[in-house]
């Protein structure tokens, strides 16, 4: 199914939304995978995400995020070619193409309760 102008909202076990909006997506309802196209805009949590496209794989439980990756988040920023999160192991794996650095500025806090 190609559909325009999309919100999509994921619900995960733990009670938290991944929602993301995108100019064009593709829905596959028997696999149930997505391929969101466009000005993508997505927020979990705290964090939000900016990219071009993001392919969703049902089976495998996974979102992959590509072109002009960009994550605002209260403990910093980051821009990358590619994220790949493992949405059953809760793992996110960042990559740059073509031996690029990932820029990325995080803030980091002094714990002084928790002994660093």
């Amino acid at each position: 199914v190609n559909m325009e102008n999309v919100i999509s909202f994921f619900y995960f076990k733990d009670e938290t939304v991944l929602e993301i909006i995108s100019d064009k997506a593709i829905y596959n309802n028997k696999s149930l995978d997505m391929e969101f196209d466009g000005n993508i805009k997505a927020t979990y949590m705290d964090s939000k995400l900016f990219a071009q496209k993001a392919i969703y794989n049902n089976k495998e439980s996974s979102l992959t995020v590509t072109e002009n990756v960009k994550v605002l988040d209260s403990r910093g920023t980051m821009n990358a070619d590619k994220l790949f999160f493992d949405i059953k192991k809760q793992k996110l794996n960042i990559s740059s193409l073509n031996k690029k650095k990932i820029n990325a500025n995080i803030n980091l806090k002094w714990k002084k309760d928790l002994g660093y």
